[in-house]
C-alpha cells in the first residue's frame, strides 16, 4: 500500500486504513471506560470534577443520532449515579443554537434549569482594553481615549465589540502602522518599537468589513503564493477551497480527524472530493501552513479553525456557487432524511438534474451518497422504460395509421373495379342485343320487348337462385350474370 504518496480520505480510503484507525468500541464500552475514569480520578486527587464542554454547538449541528443518544446517556447516568455525585458539568455554547438543547430537555428535563446568558462587554470596559494592550505593546496613541472610542466606533455592532473582531482590529492595525513607520525606534524598557496611532490612521484604516477582508485576503494570498512555488499544478483558488471544508453551511467551525501513518496524513472523517486523493506533501503543507499563521489548530487527531470568528470571515466570504454547494448538501440530507422516515420518495429527474454540477464539491455521509446514487440509477430506469413504452406507442400509432391508409386504397380500388366491371357487362348486352335484332322489322322488334320482359323475370328468378355468387364474383364478360340471362332469353 502507497502511504507516502497520497493523502487518503473518503470512504474508499478510509477502508484501506490500518483496522486500528477505523476501530471504533462500542457506545457501551465507552460509557464504562468514562465512568471508570472519573472514579479514577476522583479517588486519586479527591477532588470534584468538573466536565467543561466547550462550543457544544458542535455536537447539534454536526453529530449523528447515535452519537447524540450516547451522550445523552453517559451525562444521565452520570446525574443519577450517587457515587459520581462529584462530577459538575458546564456547556459552553453560542446561544443561536440553543434551541437545539430540546432533545436533552426531554431525556434530561432539567438539563437547561441553570444556566447563564454571557453578556458582551461594553464600551468602557473595551475601552479599557484597548488602552492596556496600546500600553503593553509600546503603541502610543496621541489622542489617547479618543481614539479609543473611535476604535470602539468601527468596532461597534448593535452597540456591543466582539472581542475576537477588536483581536483581529488591533493586530492588522499595529501590523499597517508598523510596516509605514520608516524610523522605529526600541524603547529601553519593551521589547516592542514605538508606533504612533492617531486619528486619520484609523479614518484611512477602514471599517470593521475592510479589515476583515484584508485579513483573510493576506493569509490566504501568502499562503498560495508559497504553496504555488513548491507545487506549480495547484489550483487558484486551493488554499480557499480547503478552509471551505472546515465550515459548515451554518458558518461554524467543522473539524476534520485525521491521522498520521509515515509522515502521511489520512483523513479519517468525511471530505469534499476535491480534498481526496490529493498529494500528501501537498496537504501536509498547506495544513502547516494555516497551523503557522494561526488560522488551524489540531490536538493531534483532528484540524479545526482557530476560532468561531474565522468561520464567519470564512463563510462571508464564500462565493455564490460555494453558496448553492451548501444549500444543495443541506436539500439533498433533508430529502434522505424524508426517505429514511417514509415521508418521501426518492430524487426526482430534476433534483438529480439540478444536484448534479454540485456533487463534486459536497462532503456527503455515505448513506446520503448511497441514497443520491439509488435515486440516479431507479429514475435513469424508469426514463429509459419510459422511452421504450413511448416508441412503441409510436410505432403502433404509425402501424394504425399506415393499415388505415391502406384499407381505404384497397376499399376504393375494389369499389371502381367493380364499377366498371358493371358498366362493361351493361355495354357488351346492348351490343349483343343490338345484333341480335338486327335482321328483324321495326315492328316484330317492339313486339318482341313485352315477350323479352315476361322471360326475363322468370329466367333472372332462377338464376338469381342458382348462380348468384358464382356469377357475381366472375370476372370474365362472357360468363357474366347480364350475357348469360340475355343468352337464356333469346
Amino acid at each position: 500500500m502507497e502511504l507516502t504518496t497520497n493523502a487518503l480520505s473518503g470512504a474508499r480510503q478510509y477502508q484501506q486504513a490500518p483496522q486500528t484507525l477505523r476501530a471504533r468500541p462500542a457506545p457501551g464500552v465507552i460509557k464504562e471506560k468514562i465512568i471508570a475514569a472519573l472514579r479514577g480520578i476522583n479517588l486519586r486527587y479527591m477532588r470534584p470534577v468538573h466536565l467543561i464542554f466547550d462550543q457544544f454547538e458542535e455536537l447539534l449541528i454536526m453529530g449523528s443520532e447515535e452519537e447524540k443518544k450516547t451522550i445523552i446517556g453517559i451525562i444521565d447516568h452520570i446525574l443519577n449515579d450517587p457515587e459520581l455525585q462529584f462530577c459538575n458539568f458546564l456547556f459552553i455554547m453560542r446561544e443561536e443554537f440553543f434551541a437545539g438543547l430540546s432533545r436533552f430537555e426531554k431525556d434530561i428535563p432539567d438539563f437547561c434549569n441553570r444556566r447563564l446568558r454571557i453578556e458582551p462587554m461594553n464600551n468602557r470596559n473595551v475601552e479599557e482594553v484597548i488602552l492596556r494592550s496600546c500600553e503593553r505593546f509600546n503603541i502610543q496613541l496621541e489622542q489617547g481615549a479618543d481614539n479609543a472610542k473611535e476604535i470602539i466606533a468601527v468596532l461597534a455592532e448593535r452597540q456591543t465589540v466582539s472581542l475576537p473582531y477588536l483581536q483581529i482590529y488591533l493586530d492588522q492595525l499595529w501590523r499597517t502602522v508598523y510596516m509605514n513607520t520608516p524610523d522605529k525606534t526600541e524603547a529601553t524598557d519593551s521589547n516592542w518599537p514605538l508606533l504612533r496611532i492617531n486619528s486619520t490612521i484609523i479614518r484611512q484604516f477602514g471599517n470593521l468589513q475592510n479589515v476583515l477582508d484584508r485579513f483573510m485576503h493576506e493569509r490566504i494570498h501568502v499562503i498560495q503564493e508559497e504553496l504555488e512555488q513548491l507545487f506549480p499544478q495547484i489550483e487558484d483558488d486551493f488554499v480557499a477551497n480547503v478552509l471551505d471544508a472546515f465550515v459548515t453551511n451554518e458558518g461554524t467551525k467543522r473539524p476534520i480527524p485525521f491521522a498520521r501513518v509515515n509522515d502521511s496524513i489520512w483523513f479519517t472523517g468525511i471530505v469534499p472530493p476535491y480534498l481526496q486523493g490529493r498529494s500528501s506533501a501537498l496537504m501536509t503543507s498547506c495544513l502547516s501552513e494555516l497551523e503557522k499563521n494561526k488560522i488551524l489548530r489540531t490536538d493531534g487527531q483532528t484540524y479545526e479553525l482557530a476560532h468561531d470568528i474565522l468561520a464567519g470571515l470564512i463563510d462571508n466570504r464564500r462565493t455564490e456557487e460555494q453558496r448553492r454547494t451548501g444549500f444543495t448538501e443541506k436539500q439533498i440530507i433533508s430529502r434522505y432524511e424524508g426517505f429514511k422516515n417514509n415521508t418521501s420518495e426518492l430524487l426526482s429527474l430534476r433534483e438529480i438534474a439540478s444536484y448534479e454540477p454540485y456533487m463534486k464539491r459536497l462532503s456527503l455521509p455515505p448513506e446520503v451518497m448511497e441514497f443520491y446514487k439509488s435515486s440516479m440509477h431507479r429514475r435513469h430506469a424508469e426514463l429509459a422504460k419510459e422511452k421504450r413504452q413511448k416508441n412503441r406507442q409510436r410505432i403502433w400509432r404509425l402501424g394504425w395509421i399506415i393499415g388505415a391508409v391502406l384499407l381505404a386504397v384497397i376499399t376504393g380500388f375494389i369499389f371502381y373495379t367493380r364499377k366498371l366491371t358493371r358498366e362493361f357487362n351493361r355495354n357488351e348486352s346492348l351490343v349483343y342485343m343490338g345484333f341480335d335484332l338486327a335482321d328483324k322489322d321495326a315492328a316484330t322488334a317492339l313486339g318482341l320487348f313485352d315477350i323479352f320482359r315476361k322471360k326475363l323475370l322468370v329466367k333472372m328468378q332462377k338464376w338469381w337462385m342458382r348462380n348468384y355468387w358464382k356469377l357475381c364474383n366472375c370476372r370474365n364478360p362472357r360468363h357474366s350474370l347480364p350475357f348469360h340471362l340475355i343468352r337464356c332469353l333469346l
